[in-house]
């Protein structure tokens, strides 16, 4: 059996006159001043833990710099969304950019998507005799109603902190 090997397809980036070059495989290169091209790195926001897309920078005809997900860059070259869609990973593979692993959804299917990465835990107000007094869908919905911070319940939570200072003995603990 023979193998077709897959060749990687380059199309001028919609909106940048020629001067960047998307792949099939998820690359994108610059068309320098002699006419050779220089692959771009991706990279990622290494402290926004909600952000792990691939992201670069290419610099618009106005010369401006502008930041992009990679993937929003090869959909845009080779798939543009339709109307009311957003570019999602097919895999769920923030490495693979690929024209194969683009998928489109609409926000609301986005939300079903990754949801599943931030678990919301129950938590459990308790007094000091460890009854079970009110319980809240999330940290942030506890720390609302009992005029406290997010942080202050979440270390209560993971039992950080020895002597919790709210008044009355009140506790939090996350419901099992």
């Amino acid at each position: 059996m023979i193998r077709r090997q897959n060749t990687e397809e380059w199309a001028d980036v919609p909106g940048y006159d020629g001067r960047y070059q998307a792949s099939t495989h998820g690359n994108v290169r610059r068309r320098n001043d002699n006419g050779s091209y220089t692959l771009l790195k991706p990279f990622r926001r290494e402290k926004q833990i909600s952000c792990q897309m691939y992201r670069i920078r290419m610099s618009a005809p106005d010369g401006r710099r502008k930041e992009a997900s990679l993937l929003s860059v090869i959909a845009a070259t080779w798939k543009p969304p339709p109307p009311g869609k957003v570019v999602i990973h097919r895999n769920g593979m923030f490495s693979d950019n690929s024209v194969g692993n683009i998928k489109f959804v609409t926000r609301q299917e986005l939300i079903g998507v990754y949801a599943h990465r931030h678990h919301r835990k129950v938590v459990c107000k308790v007094d000091e005799n460890g009854e079970p007094l009110e319980y809240y869908p999330s940290i942030a919905e506890a720390a609302r109603r009992n005029y406290m911070s997010a942080g202050a319940v979440s270390k209560q939570c993971l039992h950080k902190v020895e002597t919790p200072l709210t008044t009355g003995s009140v506790i939090f603990r996350f419901a099992d």
